[in-house]
């Protein structure tokens, strides 16, 4: 069973790293545009994400089992709608919106996960 716990939320930390990631690919573009208030922005929100990361790693070995299957659904589908804003910003129209949308999915998936280290 532990096997199975640690696999399971090893999974999940991957998934949240990989949002992190695909986020810090855009705040640096943004960067690299001079969008540095949307940068400032977007980099808050990662800052957050990073957190609930730091967190959860630090109780990989917890009792937060029982709230995986559920965690991990919604941390998919949020997966699908980060890489769908990530590619509308890419596209560079309405950028502020574009942006906005993906720091509300980041906070959503910061809202989420942190359920977890309550």
């Amino acid at each position: 069973m532990a096997d199975t716990t640690i696999k399971t939320n090893r999974r999940i930390l991957n998934i949240l790293l990989e949002i992190k990631n695909r986020a810090i690919d855009v705040e640096i573009k943004l960067l690299a545009e001079k969008k540095n208030n949307k940068a400032k922005k977007l980099g808050t929100g990662i800052d957050r994400l990073e957190d609930i990361i730091r967190k959860l790693r630090s109780r990989i070995l917890d009792d937060w089992l029982s709230k995986v299957p559920a965690l991990r659904e919604d941390l998919s589908k949020m997966n699908g709608d980060v890489q769908m804003a990530i590619d509308d910003i890419k596209d560079d129209i309405g950028l502020a919106k574009k942006v906005v949308k993906l720091i509300g999915y980041i906070d959503d998936i910061v809202n989420i996960a942190g359920k977890v280290v309550v």
